[in-house]
């Protein structure tokens, strides 16, 4: 009697029916994933975040709404990133990390990101909202280094290279910001 091979186990086994291995997260290289995300002045977040929970959900095949999970990211991301650290949890070797924390402070700055409504309108406000802004991107920068680590392109080599689309959302977010920056010179004089 011939014996039957046992299916396929999705994603970490290592199994010669899966020719390769799927990925469970969004991968993109630390520099590219700055640049998109300071040009848009944040708005990479969610699209960002859609990519993730859509990946997941297609590797693992848990039923969420990637759409919704991406227009509340705030409220997803503690979820998001727990299941990150499972996935680095497996490694042979998980770098240092502390997702909890990491959650946190990205739900803080999002929060704190209208800090220039309680701080009053003029260069402190200014520099007090542009500093919020800063901390949460390197607090995402090191979420996005933890999924490229678990999908094993520690580099995001795989996605590294500016598309035709994000050389436009960078033009145009560098118009946004030079429009800004002449204002506040202008206020400044």
């Amino acid at each position: 009697m011939p014996t039957i091979d046992p299916p396929c186990v999705p994603p970490l086994a290592d199994s010669p029916c899966a020719p390769a291995r799927a990925r469970f997260f969004y991968v993109v290289a630390p520099s590219k994933f700055v640049i998109l995300f300071v040009a848009t002045f944040g708005f990479y977040f969610p699209y960002w975040s859609y990519r993730n929970w859509r990946r997941y959900r297609d590797t693992t095949g848990i039923k969420v709404i990637p759409w919704l999970r991406a227009v509340l990211n705030d409220l997803f991301i503690y979820s998001l990133v727990m299941k990150i650290d499972r996935q680095v949890q497996r490694l042979a070797e998980p770098p240092r990390w502390h997702p909890r924390l990491l959650a946190l402070a990205i739900i803080l700055t999002a929060l704190g990101g209208s800090i220039q409504v309680w701080v009053p309108d003029n260069l402190l406000g200014l520099a007090a909202g542009l500093g919020v802004f800063l901390l949460q991107t390197y607090w995402l920068l090191c979420v996005q280094k933890a999924i490229n680590a678990v999908e094993g392109d520690p580099q995001g080599q795989a996605n590294a290279r500016l598309s035709g689309l994000n050389r436009l959302w960078v033009a145009l977010g560098g118009c946004v910001w030079l429009l800004t920056l002449g204002s506040v010179a202008l206020e400044l004089r």
